[in-house]
């Protein structure tokens, strides 16, 4: 008890010492626990956005590329469409990376086609 005690009149001199230090030290704590407060108290609120946003666009949760190509790879994307949790896939799409330069510049767009008849889509920075 007495080693309480003496740490609680060392701390007392201490904040009677340095009272702007003290006052920094408490303003910080209760920073920080009102932005943990505020960021646990939003969890929800992100997760029903989510769900919302998901709903309405039927976007997909995964998106499984491959830098590689070959029968490896193709096999490996396969096995991974077979698997019992995949409800639904699309692909394979064929993708062209691709380095443009010019004499001062450099830009690495990608093309992406959904089916042989569909257009080109592309993105990158011209």
């Amino acid at each position: 008890m007495g080693s309480i005690v003496l740490v609680m009149r060392l701390v007392l001199a201490d904040v009677r010492r340095h009272k702007v230090q003290a006052v920094m030290l408490l303003l910080a704590v209760t920073v920080a626990t009102a932005t943990m407060a505020l960021g646990l108290s939003l969890r929800g609120v992100s997760e029903a956005l989510y769900e919302q946003t998901r709903a309405a666009t039927a976007g997909p949760d995964v998106v499984a590329l491959s830098g590689d190509t070959g029968p490896a790879v193709t096999s490996a994307l396969v096995s991974l469409a077979n698997e019992p949790e995949v409800i639904a896939r699309h692909g394979p799409y064929r993708i062209v990376y691709a380095d443009l330069t010019t004499r001062d510049s450099t830009s690495s767009p990608w093309w992406c086609t959904a089916s042989p008849t569909s257009q080109a889509r592309s993105t990158g920075r011209w």
